[in-house]
């Protein structure tokens, strides 16, 4: 049985966004599991932040903060976080997600099961700003608890994009080096690498909810950001000297599928929205990555007659609009269903 001293570091990076982040710090309070430290790195936010953590720390003594006299940048800040971790194990969580009560009773569940394993992961659910359910990934995962190298990264690719839900083992992580603060996609590129060297445990409980802004910069700006990504990614797969020459190939191929996939819906969002300039671009790419014929005739036409007919543009819209409407309001009942309420009370419990 575990003692009474910090057994977990929560890792939180926050910048200008004080009342988030207070539900963040309220979600790891809130834990069924008593024995960890919530560490908040303020990269200098310059506004109310210092008070809502000050309030925290008043309620609770495991709250701790730091604040950068100046901004450092959101990479810098995580690396300079992880660098601070003395506990066994650790986990990162945004300002503006939250974790469900179990999320470390289950995962550590996960390594008392799985003793090497690297990381545990619990299964996040992802949602709109507004609340609507978009995905669990992690349920799209084989039925099994356990996956070891190279099946831990050909599960992980795809089918699990952020570590919200994830708890490390800190000393795979000090083995592991260093985050990659090149590349925009941190936790990806950290998962990945994790998933290529170690054993990964893994529970489909729900432990952490994951929030997609619409407004946010990766989302108003996902050509620029997305395309550079996903070629480091696919570079560093090919580098990765762990991983045998056939696996790599196979890995190869399912991130230039993910990267053509991505180009083809940045495309069709920037025609929705007459960004006609950056569907070119988007579409540009998508070609020379694509041998699918179909695919690019229909974005390249699509592109013309939006171009040239404004109300063809409109109609194209409109179709979009009808299938998400289907996506959230039938393919999606289910999941809104099956996990509205459990984010409802969680939601309710740290307000």
């Amino acid at each position: 049985m575990l003692n009474s001293s910090p057994h977990i570091t929560t890792i939180i990076p926050t910048y200008k966004r004080p009342e988030k982040l207070r539900k963040a710090i309220e979600s790891v309070l809130y834990q069924t599991y008593p024995y960890f430290q919530v560490c908040i790195y303020d990269n200098a936010s310059g506004d109310s932040t210092a008070d809502v953590v000050t309030e925290c720390i008043n309620k609770d003594p495991r709250v701790f903060y730091r604040s950068h006299s100046q901004d450092i940048g959101a990479g810098e800040n995580m690396q300079f976080a992880l660098k601070q971790v003395t506990t066994p194990f650790f986990s990162f969580l945004a300002d503006d997600d939250f974790l469900l009560p179990e999320f470390y009773e289950t995962t550590l569940k996960g390594f008392e099961k799985y003793p090497d394993a690297g990381c545990s992961l619990g299964a996040v659910i992802e949602i709109e700003d507004h609340g609507e359910v978009i995905g669990v990934p992690l349920t799209r995962w084989q039925d099994r608890e356990y996956f070891s190298p190279p099946n831990s990264l050909l599960e992980m690719i795809g089918k699990y994009s952020n570590w919200t839900g994830a708890l490390f083992r800190t000393a795979a992580a000090n083995q592991l080096g260093s985050l990659d603060t090149s590349i925009s996609a941190i936790d990806v590129d950290f998962l990945f690498r994790f998933a290529a060297r170690y054993p990964v445990a893994i529970s489909k409980k729900p432990c952490a909810v994951f929030v997609h802004h619409t407004s946010s910069y990766s989302n108003t700006h996902v050509l620029e950001l997305y395309w550079p990504t996903w070629l480091k990614l696919i570079t560093k797969i090919h580098e990765e000297k762990e991983i045998l020459p056939e696996i790599k190939i196979q890995l190869e191929h399912m991130l230039e599928t993910d990267l053509q996939r991505g180009l083809f819906v940045a495309a069709v969002k920037c025609i929705e929205k007459k960004k006609f300039q950056e569907a070119a671009a988007a579409i540009e790419l998508f070609c020379q990555q694509s041998s699918s014929k179909g695919k690019r005739n229909f974005l390249t036409t699509t592109l013309t007659i939006c171009q040239r007919f404004p109300f063809m543009q409109r109609g194209f819209s409109a179709l979009l609009g009808l299938r998400r409407f289907w996506k959230r309001h039938i393919k999606g009942f289910r999941l809104q269903r099956k996990y509205r309420k459990l984010i409802a009370r969680a939601r309710g419990a740290v307000l």
